[in-house]
């Protein structure tokens, strides 16, 4: 079975747009509960920030977010039209495509 590093799948996110279309991907994640969640289309961007969230609000357009630090990703999904923070360490399924750490 193939299988994608984390350090791919962190690759192919961190790239905003590719042939002008943003980066859109899906992920599967362990959730704090030890279920099992998904992302159907997700992008990492702030392109799409509503003017309701505070990053707009503040009007602050260069918001940074250190993965490293954190280690979480911060991404929009446009399934549930919203931002989510996720545990880079939980990551499971790429496209579809098992993760491995290591």
């Amino acid at each position: 079975m193939n299988k994608i590093s984390i350090a791919q799948a962190l690759a192919y996110i961190d790239q905003p747009v590719q042939e002008d279309e943003a980066v859109t991907f899906s992920l599967d994640y362990v959730k704090a509960d030890g279920n099992l969640g998904r992302i159907d289309k997700a992008q990492k961007s702030f392109k799409n920030v509503p003017a309701t969230h505070p990053v707009a609000k503040s009007g602050n357009t260069s918001f940074r977010h250190n993965i490293k630090k954190s280690g979480n990703l911060l991404l929009y999904s446009h399934d549930k039209r919203s931002y989510r923070e996720i545990k880079i360490a939980l990551i499971v399924r790429f496209n579809n495509i098992p993760v491995f750490h290591g």
